[in-house]
């Protein structure tokens, strides 16, 4: 796998939907919308930090005196891309929990040790 297929798995969640069956039948839909549910948090996580990061570096108060041209506002606008990005995997999470339900939740476990009974 190359660095640039690498980049695009860890930022994109259709690069994984490419690589899934094509959801002729309704069993391999409802498998990529429980794959987007329990997936695209993840992927709006990484959006939501890298456009923090790209803020942060924007409202920087010593971002003059770095060695490279930002006097653009191509990092802010790059960041609120990212946010957009970030609430657009949100919303597909929440689609795709509404069509096909709620992940499972396993039954509480006993904690407590023999010495506790």
């Amino acid at each position: 796998m190359t660095h640039r297929q690498r980049l695009a798995s860890w930022l994109f969640a259709g690069w994984h939907l490419a690589r899934m069956p094509v959801p002729d039948d309704p069993a391999t839909l409802a498998a990529r919308r429980r794959w987007c549910r329990d997936h695209c948090g993840d992927f709006a996580g990484r959006w939501f930090g890298i456009g923090a990061a790209l803020w942060l570096f924007y409202v920087f108060p010593l971002r003059p005196a770095l060695p490279m041209e930002t006097d653009y506002g191509w990092p802010g606008i790059a960041a609120l891309v990212a946010f957009v990005i970030g609430v657009w995997y949100i919303v597909r999470q929440i689609y795709a929990q509404s069509k096909v339900g709620p992940p499972p939740i396993d039954p509480p476990m006993d904690m407590r040790g023999p010495d506790d009974r």
